[in-house]
């Protein structure tokens, strides 16, 4: 699941995907079976390749957010959308270089809520934060609800960009409840996190706003149609070959 998603976010250009290897595991010479190998998001010249004086990585995660992991100092609830934030990089932040991440996050989260287009496009870059929502729906990702696992870095006078794509256990509608007896992918097709109407989140998942609020400006609409409308015939094909 992993790797099949690290190739897609790849040639949909969703920016630093790690690279996954397979690798047979033997231990005292006793087979233990076929693991994969993949880099750790982090910020370094063959990683997240940002500026390591201005740059900034952060994911939204449930798990390292403040609820699930409130003795941590490197995190916070976002100012509008309340999303539950990590800094990943800088490492160890100072309370001022938190409340400054929080207050710039602040300004993209008021132009979102906003749906002002021109706003958010020279805040965010567009494409990725496309290619993010469409990688989740394709894959079936319920973490996007969560949300989990979900990066984006800033580099130096740069834009929000999402990225790097991780974490897939939770996606192709994988059946939890029988997963020691069975694993179940994908019960039905008309099943979608989105949904038709993102903006009034009709999908079966309640995703963040933050995510779906500019499917209420019709541009975007516009846009993330015409980005779909470039993969949607190869994304079959081209992953298989």
């Amino acid at each position: 699941m992993n790797v099949y998603a690290s190739i897609t976010a790849k040639w949909m250009g969703i920016p630093y995907t790690t690279p996954v290897r397979f690798a047979e595991l033997f231990i005292d010479g006793e087979y233990r079976g076929v693991y994969q190998i993949a880099e750790q998001v982090e910020v370094g010249k063959h990683r997240v390749a940002i500026d390591e004086t201005e740059g900034v990585l952060l994911t939204i995660d449930a798990d390292d957010g403040p609820e699930l992991s409130p003795s941590e100092t490197d995190n916070f609830w976002t100012s509008v959308y309340r999303l539950p934030m990590a800094v990943k990089y800088p490492k160890d932040p100072t309370s001022e270089q938190l409340t400054q991440i929080k207050n710039d996050f602040a300004e993209l989260e008021r132009a979102i809520q906003a749906k002002d287009y021109e706003l958010v496009n020279s805040l965010l870059d567009m494409p990725s934060f496309i290619a993010m929502l469409q990688l989740q729906e394709y894959l079936y990702n319920v973490e996007l609800a969560a949300p989990r696992s979900i990066f984006l870095f800033r580099d130096k006078g740069g834009k929000y960009t999402f990225g790097p794509a991780w974490d897939w256990d939770a996606g192709y509608d994988f059946n939890w409840s029988g997963m020691e007896s069975n694993h179940t992918f994908f019960t039905s097709y008309t099943e979608t996190i989105l949904g038709s109407d993102p903006y009034n989140r009709n999908g079966d998942y309640r995703c963040p706003r933050f995510f779906t609020d500019m499917f209420g400006n019709a541009r975007f609409v516009r846009q993330y149609k015409e980005q779909w409308n470039t993969i949607r015939d190869s994304l079959y094909t081209r992953n298989w070959e």
